[in-house]
């Protein structure tokens, strides 16, 4: 093994030696301590998520009852301290109660959290009175009977005249057109 011959050459090995040695013990405590925030933890629309202790510069991947799901960024990535925030929609379909949020970087460093649908429905209220009967009221009758033979003249009229137009040749030759 080749000696460094300058003191300040030693000084900076050993500096950068300290730092790796460090950097591999804090690692593992990012793995460890790993953690997700919802905002809100409950509701029915979009969800910010917040999270730390990640892998730094990783991607990291949204789950939702263990499915994968888009977010706004579309690509997730922690930032060099192993931070991120995203944003994530509520399906329309999902049912009232909790559901799982995880989010898992690239090195498997994952963190869990619940977010809870709510029911927009709200109690049942008091049935209402009882409505008046329907009527028909004879104008109305009057006014679909007309109309049923403004129509029905529109359409026979049509359909006739091509009927009287095609009886007046003989069979095999042509109807003139206009």
């Amino acid at each position: 093994m080749i000696q460094p011959r300058n003191r300040n050459v030693r000084l900076a090995h050993m500096l950068y030696f300290s730092i790796l040695l460090l950097a591999s013990l804090l690692l593992p405590v990012y793995a460890e301590s790993a953690a997700i925030v919802l905002s809100p933890d409950k509701g029915v629309s979009a969800i910010t998520i917040k999270g730390s202790g990640f892998k730094p510069v990783s991607a990291v991947t949204i789950y939702w009852d263990g499915k994968a799901i888009p977010s706004v960024p579309l690509q997730v990535s922690t930032d060099g301290t192993g931070a991120f925030t995203c944003i994530v929609t509520v399906y329309n379909q999902t049912a009232v109660g909790a559901h799982e949020v995880k989010a898992t970087d690239a090195a498997g460093t994952s963190a869990v959290a619940t977010f809870t649908v709510i029911d927009l429905k709200g109690p049942q209220g008091d049935p209402g009175a009882q409505g008046a009967p329907a009527t028909i009221s004879p104008g109305y009758i009057a006014g679909l009977l007309l109309l049923a033979i403004v129509i029905g003249a529109a359409v026979g009229g049509f359909l006739g005249g091509t009927r009287r137009r095609e009886a007046e040749y003989p069979t095999g030759t042509s109807v003139p057109t206009k």
